[in-house]
């Protein structure tokens, strides 16, 4: 990406880069990246990059810019560590990400060579040699602040490349400081093994002899060294225990230590029982280091403990397993083993704690380094997860083809990446297995397309809503003139997908694919002969990096530039450095410790971590010492639905689990004493896809978030109603969830019930019931179960479209009204919002209805008004206007039929409920009201049990209601659970019981009983149980109260009745 030549000129180009690199870079370094090469072609036209350097001043262009260090911070931790090095201890300096912890941990070296090693009796002659372990693309930074702290310091890198070189100069005793990375500790040196091994490998075996006697125990030792594998092929073709154990001491000799860090622990850092001279050791984002086992631990950790002085340093030295600190400990010497401080810290983790204080620096803040440094802000982006992905996100959970932890993989992919949920795309993921399954994810993944044909295409092509809220984002830091952050997991395909999102804002991309490691600079001819000319060219220098202090001096080069920055470095400098450049998009992974990107201000987490030592790492590169501009951290958040003040969704519990780990962290460094269960906690080790929320947000069914949803507006009112309808995607989740295998939900049986009392009305009336008009209709439910005509009134249009296709499908043709039933004058037709904006698919019960649009229900006009589980989520003064507008509405000698769950419906109310209706033109049918269930249920699941059971109201207009008669303070009448308690519904007893409340429980009721009556309804035949005596009325009451359990047994005997009258038409 270049830059607009007329728009900016070489100085606003250049200084940017020279602040950055604080030297003076070729024409070879610029043509690396493309900025640079614009530099270079703008530079030619005005005398080239010399006279450009000579016009800012040459190099006392950076002499203006050079500042003290240390600070006095950093002069207290390079003593503490010194210090503890003067009493055989090591210190800990894990202060927060972006404090200048290197400059601190160097600060200790003259405190060392001045004032310690003189006071232990040293002569002034002897130094201390240091090693540095570190990220290889660390090793950078550490020669630069190497640079800057200490005089002339001596510095030998070893790489890949020049190992075969570095190794021997760095015995040296001109010699400082060698840098190592963590990758290359156990890499081959180049150089034989040294006679030693074979007397360790003898002394391994005689131990192993006298403590090891079974050859399992044996197995197990050589599956450390060989893995499990070719561990238990060599114990097959050896018998002999004895044998095996040799072989132990063979690998674990091989594998002690690789042949890099033996070199140094034998011929550069020797120990000082074999007369060496004092160390310091240096372990750099020990974070990094996680188990105890693995070759890199096993290669630094002999160098550490024999080292005199030790600093063990990380911004993120907590992460969440105790095997982390165990390992920590064996380095600073407080264990002998591993093991043993794991047992410990399981047993009791405030041993951690107590680690930390006894061998740790001050814990510092960036705020206690740089006070100047403007508080971080985390912004919540909640954005509506789009109806397709809500879709394929539910169908994936009903599925049962995946476990959780692959439910949590494949929602990842869903709102990251949708197209990586092809079976193609799977990459790695395809040999995962589903626990006592041998199909692979791949070929369970490629099954699910095969049964959902429709999603492949969609999947394939979909933008997902995510990217929508990141290109907003973006677009606002652009136009604020901000550079942006975009992170996530790594994966190749998703840093490849976010490079073609963001083309448009001058993207770079960072990730894995951009080699990490400085790039070696070869000697030019012009310095060859230089220093042949002085004789102090050496054989096989042929890297800057082979050069001698005394050699950089004579040639004038500093050490800053004996290496150039590393791809991944040159990637990072365009995006620092070119004005048109807004956006990085990169990986947790990849933008980690020690990267300064401090020119962004805004850090977007594309894909959401759990973890945060990630998090805290990635925000640091921009929120960290010298930034002076608010850094604002947006995580996108997607959200599938909304109850209350509960957000749901697979994101939204994964940013809970972070979180929460977050603040135990917090706790465990900062807080006050935190207790053993939050540290126990913090310790536990489990997998984000493992954590109880999001679990219980993966095993969520469309059932249960419509309870959710349902749930959080009882008792609420209907503006309340409306605005959680109208947040995020809810009205729509609601209403394709609502109608999934409608006909077997408690709404379609409900529907049956007031469809059969509706013909047992007409029945005994000896008069028809054709104007029926249903309140709260939903998918015009009761029209779709009676077949008859139906003016169906809802506040959720989408509700009334599925009613409307279900019934089309019939040949009903309803009236579909959109409006709250609290003003029945005050409606739109459906057809005038049906194809617009999808938000005016939710009716706003403030609002008023334009004259020309508005539909009233004629007063006098209905013979039946229904409402089924809708009147409970009023207010009380609601309820009052319910009530008028039904009576309203209805003809003399017209019905009132009101349906409700029994818990929302208190038995306590009905009485004044009842009284309440008196007064409003009503006279309740003590008959035909009451509890109903139905002896007869039959079960989506052969063995499955299912319940009904519903609070039935039906009264008759006797009256119109005159506005004098209204109640003049209805908050308390029309009440449905009593004022002096409140009523707290326990959801799992009430789903055991009355089934889902609004559910999809996958079980049809065939015939009812009023269990307060007797009434019996099959069919559309009334079966006698009119006028029953009393003893059945105690009976009745007898049974409504019984506990569960005795209820759930009564059920089954009528269903055995129920199956046995099916068997017998006699019975």
């Amino acid at each position: 990406m270049g830059t607009n030549e007329d728009q900016h000129t070489l100085d606003e180009l250049l200084l940017p880069v020279l602040d950055r690199l604080t030297f003076f870079p070729d024409s070879n370094l610029l043509d690396q990246f493309p900025l640079g090469r614009q530099i270079v072609k703008l530079a030619q036209r005005t005398g080239g990059l010399d006279a450009a350097y000579q016009r800012l001043g040459g190099e006392d262009f950076f002499q203006s810019k050079i500042v003290s260090i240390p600070s006095w911070e950093q002069r207290l931790a390079g003593t503490l560590i010194a210090k503890a090095g003067e009493n055989d201890r090591i210190r800990y300096e894990f202060s927060r990400p972006g404090t200048r912890k290197t400059i601190g941990v160097l600060s200790a070296i003259p405190v060392i060579n001045e004032v310690i090693l003189p006071r232990q009796g040293f002569d002034l002659e002897t130094k201390v040699k240091t090693l540095v372990v570190c990220p290889s693309y660390i090793v950078p930074t550490w020669i630069r602040e190497a640079e800057r702290s200490l005089r002339n310091p001596n510095v030998v890198v070893v790489t890949a490349d020049n190992r075969e070189y570095s190794l021997p100069r760095a015995r040296s005793d001109g010699v400082d400081m060698v840098l190592l990375g963590y990758s290359l500790t156990f890499r081959d040196s180049g150089f034989p093994r040294i006679a030693a091994d074979h007397k360790r490998s003898q002394e391994r075996f005689k131990e192993l002899i006298y403590n090891v006697f079974e050859r399992e125990h044996a197995i197990s030792l050589l599956s450390e060294t060989m893995g499990e594998k070719r561990a238990h092929k060599f114990a097959m073709r050896t018998p002999r225990l004895n044998n095996l154990l040799r072989r132990i001491a063979e690998e674990e000799e091989k594998s002690r230590s690789s042949a890099v860090t033996e070199y140094l622990q034998e011929q550069v850092f020797i120990p000082e029982v074999d007369g060496g001279r004092p160390s310091y050791v240096i372990l750099d984002e020990i974070h990094n280091v996680l188990s105890p086992k693995s070759k890199t631990a096993r290669a630094i950790a002999e160098l550490f403990r024999t080292s005199r002085f030790g600093a063990l340093v990380s911004g993120t030295g907590l992460r969440k397993e105790p095997s982390d600190f165990a390992f920590s400990a064996y380095l600073a010497g407080r264990v002998n083993d591993p093991k043993d401080f794991a047992q410990i810290a399981r047993g009791d983790p405030r041993v951690i704690r107590a680690m930390l204080e006894l061998d740790a620096n001050p814990i510092r803040t960036l705020k206690e380094v740089d006070p100047e440094v403007p508080d971080p802000v985390l912004i919540d982006e909640f954005y509506s997860v789009d109806p397709e992905e809500i879709d394929l996100w539910m169908r994936l959970t009903q599925s049962g083809l995946f476990d959780g932890k692959e439910l949590y993989l494949l929602g990842t992919y869903l709102h990251t990446l949708p197209y990586k949920l092809l079976p193609e795309f799977l990459n790695g993921n395809g040999s995962s297995t589903k626990s006592g399954d041998s199909e692979s994810l791949y070929d369970r993944v490629e099954q699910f397309f095969d049964t959902n044909p429709d999603l492949e295409d969609m999947v394939r092509t979909k933008t997902p809503s995510k990217m929508r809220k990141l290109h907003q984002i973006v677009t606002e830091a652009q136009e604020a003139g901000k550079k942006v952050i975009v992170v996530c997991k790594y994966s190749s395909l998703l840093t490849n997908y976010l490079e073609e999102q963001l083309a448009g804002y001058g993207v770079v991309k960072i990730d894995n694919s951009s080699k990490p490691d400085p790039q070696e600079i070869e000697l030019n001819p012009l310095e060859i002969e230089t220093l042949s000319s002085k004789g102090m060219l050496e054989a096989k220098q042929r890297f800057r990096s082979h050069l001698t202090v005394e050699q950089r001096v004579e040639l004038g080069i500093s050490g800053n530039r004996t290496y150039n920055p590393s791809d991944r470095g040159l990637r990072l400098l365009e995006f620092q450095t070119n004005p048109e450049s807004t956006a990085l998009a990169t990986t947790f992974g990849v933008l980690r410790e020690g990267v300064d990107a401090q020119e962004a201000s805004v850090v977007v987490e594309y894909g959401l971590s759990t973890e945060p030592h990630e998090t805290e790492q990635l925000r640091a590169r921009a929120y960290r010492s010298g930034q002076r501009e608010v850094v604002t951290v947006h995580r996108p958040i997607g959200v599938i639905a909304e109850a209350g003040d509960k957000k749901i969704g697979l994101e939204v519990s994964k940013a809970q689990v972070h979180d929460e780990r977050a603040d135990k962290i917090n706790q465990a460094l900062f807080g006050d004493n935190p207790t053993l269960k939050e540290l126990k906690e913090l310790f536990s080790g489990r997998s984000a896809s493992s954590s109880d929320k999001v679990k219980k947000m993966i095993a969520e069914s469309p059932k249960s978030i419509l309870a959710m949803l349902f749930g959080a507006c009882v008792e609420k009112g209907v503006d309340y109603f409306y605005q959680v309808m109208q947040s995020f995607e809810n009205a729509l989740f609601l209403a394709k969830n609502y109608n999934v295998n409608w006909d077997q939900s408690t709404s379609a049986n409900c529907s049956r019930l007031e469809s059969v009392i509706i013909s047992a009305v007409e029945k005994l009336s000896d008069q028809p019931i054709t104007n029926v008009l249903s309140l709260a209709a939903g998918p015009a439910s009761l029209s779709r179960m009676s077949g008859r005509r139906t003016t169906c009134v809802d506040i959720n249009g989408f509700q009334l479209a599925f009613g409307k296709d279900a019934s089309d499908n019939r040949g009903i043709d309803n009236e579909y009204l959109l409006g709250s039933f609290t003003d029945l004058e005050q409606l739109l037709d459906l057809s005038n919002v049906m194809g617009t904006d999808p938000t005016s698919m939710v009716f706003n019960p403030n609002s008023r209805v334009p004259a020309e649009k508005a539909v009233a229900i004629e007063s006098g006009s209905v013979d039946l008004v229904d409402l089924t589980y809708g009147l409970y989520y009023t207010l009380p003064n609601e309820r009052e206007q319910v009530i008028s507008e039904i009576n309203r509405s209805l003809k003399i000698g017209g019905y009132f039929l009101l349906v409700n769950p029994v818990s929302r419906f208190d038995e306590s109310c009905h009485p004044a409920f009842y009284k309440d209706l008196e007064k409003y033109g009503f006279e309740v049918d003590m008959q035909m009201s009451g509890q109903y269930t139905s002896p007869n249920i039959i079960t989506q699941e052969e063995g499955s049990k299912a319940s009904f059971k519903v609070q039935v109201l039906l009264a008759r207009k006797t009256s119109d209601i005159k506005k004098e008669d209204r109640f003049l303070d209805p908050n308390g009448h029309f009440l449905m659970q009593p004022q002096y308690k409140l009523v707290e519904v326990d959801e799992g007893r009430s789903k055991k019981k009355n089934g889902d409340p609004r559910g999809l429980s996958g079980f049809i009721c065939d015939g009812f009983v009023n269990m307060t009556t007797g009434v019996r309804l099959g069919g559309d035949k009334i079966i006698e149980g009119i006028n029953q005596p009393d003893w059945y009325r105690g009976v009745a009451g007898a049974i409504d109260s019984m506990p569960e359990d005795e209820y759930d047994n009564l059920i089954d005997q009528l269903h055995a009745l129920g199956a046995a009258a099916r068997g017998d038409q006699n019975s």
